[in-house]
């Protein structure tokens, strides 16, 4: 007993942020090397991850931090496939941070990574406890998520950790270029990640409970089904993309994966302008002024729907909800109207 508590007392005290290993470029280098030891996620997960046998892999382009028990060079590359399509879509993003996606192996190891980082990232502290006995978190600021490989009480059929890293990374990312986004659209993105890379959807935030088979895939068919009889009544903007933080809805989850399918198929031109309208809006709106010119963020500040809406109207397309909902209904044979 006496060996193994002062063979973790080694562990510990070797594991600064700067010494930790990472496998970067086919090569093994610091994390200090790589430029990340000053990192706020990097600083507080990796002692734990060099503690608890984890290993860790950079992409290339030092954008994701993989870790992971086991070889950690498919978990990089995976992730860094979600950032490449993001690129492709929304334009390159500079590496101000990496990114971290953690898989971790077992519910113990989860539990004590939350109480880790409560330690290490104060500011998130009551946080880290009330998801302590979940099966994974996404914290985009300062970047960084983690999920459980194999979650007690969840079949394996009914849990896919590959779906579990691109729903997460490409939240990450989405976050990074813009910072919060309504939830249609982060979500939506992320769902888009997984058709796109894992051919299905396993990621529900918000819903608790079975899930058909048919759900997991045959997302299009749905939205086919629900949209065909509005053609002459078009669903309204809420209907569309009124999803709501922290919950989840069986006819709206599809909606905002179909919307985010059209603004990257038939309105790429726009979407990058859209997103960055959004970002300053919500910049703006949570900035709250003081008498004596002092300012401070109001927290979890969204933009007031109607505010988005207008900004949808004005630089999507005026008549976006009629033209959603004939996208729905007609999938691949759909053709947007000119805008005027």
């Amino acid at each position: 007993m006496l060996g193994k508590l002062v063979l973790a007392a080694v562990l510990c005290a070797a594991a600064s942020p700067g010494d930790v290993e990472v496998d970067w470029k086919g090569r093994r280098v610091t994390l200090a090397a790589a430029g990340l030891a000053d990192e706020p996620a990097t600083q507080a997960l990796a002692p734990w991850a060099e503690a608890h046998g984890y290993a860790l892999a950079l992409s290339e382009d030092s954008r994701l931090l993989a870790v992971v028990k086991g070889p950690t060079r498919n978990n990089a590359l995976f992730g860094a496939r979600v950032l490449a399509a993001h690129d492709e879509l929304l334009g390159a993003r500079e590496a101000k941070t990496a990114l971290v996606i953690a898989e971790i192996a077992t519910d113990d190891d989860f539990q004590s990574l939350c109480d880790a980082l409560a330690k290490a990232l104060p500011t998130y502290a009551s946080w880290f406890g009330s998801v302590r006995g979940s099966t994974g978190f996404l914290l985009p600021d300062p970047g960084l998520a983690a999920y459980l490989a194999k979650p007690k009480g969840i079949k394996p059929k009914e849990w896919h950790r590959e779906n579990e890293l691109v729903h997460r990374v490409a939240a990450l990312d989405l976050y990074a270029r813009y910072g919060r986004l309504p939830y249609w659209l982060e979500a939506g993105f992320a769902w888009r990640a997984e058709i796109e890379l894992c051919a299905d959807v396993y990621c529900f935030p918000g819903r608790d409970g079975f899930v058909a088979v048919g759900e997991h895939r045959g997302w299009q068919t749905a939205l086919a089904r629900d949209a065909k009889p509005r053609l002459q009544r078009p669903f309204d903007y809420d209907e569309l993309t009124g999803l709501a933080r922290g919950t989840y809805d069986a006819s709206l989850a599809p909606r905002a994966w179909g919307a985010v399918e059209y603004l990257a198929h038939h309105r790429r031109d726009v979407l990058g302008a859209f997103l960055t309208e959004l970002a300053t809006a919500r910049e703006h709106g949570a900035r709250k002024t003081h008498a004596d010119g002092t300012w401070e963020t109001i927290p979890n500040y969204e933009v007031p729907r109607e505010q988005e809406r207008e900004l949808a109207l004005r630089i999507v397309h005026p008549e976006l909800c009629a033209e959603l909902t004939r996208c729905f209904a007609q999938g691949a044979g759909f053709r947007p109207k000119p805008t005027r």
